[in-house]
């Protein structure tokens, strides 16, 4: 899905008034397209870095009339070039509607339970209200029978989540919660931009470290080279077009380019 298309869906998830700002000074990352790619960033006093798992605030309303969450993992933070932040997220499900009843109960989902899946969508950055953490432990009797008796307030930032469905498929994988951020970062569409950022981390990302994935990133699209070899004639002669229509202030013909796919046009104007 393009990234216009997906950032549409900001529509489902409510846009938060309260001033956001990115951690740092400088983004992890920026394209072609001048979309600034940030680590982090903090809302209300509320920090978010990339691969959190976060509840979010969704736009619509319950059957009585309640505030809906949903729930979702941050797999990029980019300011787009009209200075608007927004984060990509994948989104957990709390329940399997698609599924049978026989399913359902062969997987033995507990009462708010999620389930990771592989749906993508780009969002504004003030939806998340909340940080939350995920376990693939399932709570032992006797861990109940202690939780009901105890007196302290139980935390509901810490969820159940064990599986994992993909669209268009009937089949449930059994995930470790361990291993979430790997999961995310290979379905995100903006890896790219975060590979140095995970070496740095260690390689916390699925093949972030090696030079395939550097390789993959330097050659997507979004990615401006550091210097455009063999372009120099074109980059100089569409330079010189721009300058003088810019110091003239007059109408001038348009400037056509045309070449094969793949030979540097549009990063050549970039």
């Amino acid at each position: 899905m393009s990234r216009l298309c997906r950032k549409c869906c900001r529509d489902r998830v409510h846009l938060e008034d309260d001033e956001i700002e990115c951690n740092g000074l400088n983004p992890v990352f920026t394209d072609i397209d001048n979309n600034k790619f940030f680590s982090s960033y903090v809302s209300a006093n509320l920090s978010v870095t990339v691969g959190d798992c976060a509840r979010l605030l969704l736009a619509s309303r319950g059957k009585d009339g309640d505030e809906e969450f949903g729930y979702a993992q941050v797999l990029a933070i980019y300011e787009d070039a009209e200075q608007e932040l927004f984060i990509e997220v994948r989104w957990f499900l709390d329940d399997l509607d698609d599924f049978s009843d026989s399913k359902k109960e062969s997987l033995q989902l507990r009462p708010g339970e999620l389930v990771e899946s592989d749906q993508l969508d780009d969002v504004s950055a003030g939806a998340v209200c909340e940080i939350i953490y995920l376990t693939d432990t399932v709570p032992s009797n006797k861990d109940k029978k202690s939780s009901k008796k105890s007196s302290e307030v139980v935390d509901t930032s810490k969820l159940l989540c064990r599986y994992m469905v993909t669209t268009g498929s009937n089949s449930v994988l059994n995930v470790p919660a361990h291993t979430v951020v790997q999961r995310g970062a290979a379905l995100s569409h903006y890896n790219f931009a975060y590979s140095e950022y995970f070496r740095h981390l260690g390689g916390s990302s699925v093949n972030a470290a090696d030079h395939y994935s550097v390789a993959i990133r330097n050659l997507h699209i979004s990615v401006i080279p550091e210097n455009m070899p063999c372009r120099e004639v074109e980059r100089s002669a569409i330079e010189k077009f721009l300058r003088m229509g810019i110091e003239s202030r007059k109408d001038m013909k348009p400037i056509y380019i045309s070449g094969m796919p793949g030979t540097g046009k549009t990063a050549t104007v970039k």
